[in-house]
């Protein structure tokens, strides 16, 4: 099941448009298998090896990562190739640590960093807001998006906080 994973301690799992698997990991950045687990080839990212806390694949197949912005400073990173080129978007959220990615209503991203709580963005991370009011804890390990419009955030020490998608 791992024949050309290099790394095995796996943070992140999402399909791309394809249907094909996409790992990333710890210090290993990103794998590809297009036959369910058999084999994996290495994405380049083109920023070096990174730890890939989180990724998603939105329904238009753009895919999204999100890292150790302590050992890379880039913050969230964006393909809309498939993963061939990477770009990083907006600046201003780096360098954080990238806890979780989620998509919710409209295409907005969202964000939980380690330390500096949630962010949105409704350009594909063009530009991203805070989005913190009500937050009492910044660490934010899981978010949650329902199609009515509430957002879900479970922090390391603060318990889970609610509140409706801007």
């Amino acid at each position: 099941m791992n024949n050309g994973l290099t790394m095995t301690y796996a943070h992140a799992a999402t399909f791309n448009k394809n249907g094909d698997v996409i790992v990333g990991t710890s210090d290993g950045g990103l794998f590809r298998s297009t036959n369910l687990g058999g084999n994996w080839t290495k994405i380049e990212i083109g920023f070096g090896n990174r730890t890939v806390q989180t990724l998603i694949c939105d329904d238009s197949g753009q895919i999204f990562l999100g890292g150790d912005g302590g050992y890379t400073g880039r913050g969230v990173l964006r393909s809309t190739d498939d993963g061939i080129t990477w770009t990083q978007t907006d600046s201003s959220i780096s360098p954080q640590n990238i806890n979780v990615i989620a998509a919710g209503r409209s295409g907005t991203l969202y964000v939980g960093t380690a330390d500096n709580g949630m962010f949105y963005s409704q350009d594909n991370g063009s530009r991203w807001q805070k989005l913190n009011e009500g937050l009492r804890h910044y660490s934010i390990s899981s978010l949650a998006i329902r199609r009515n419009g509430n957002i879900f955030a479970a922090t390391g020490v603060g318990g889970v906080y609610r509140r409706d998608q801007p």
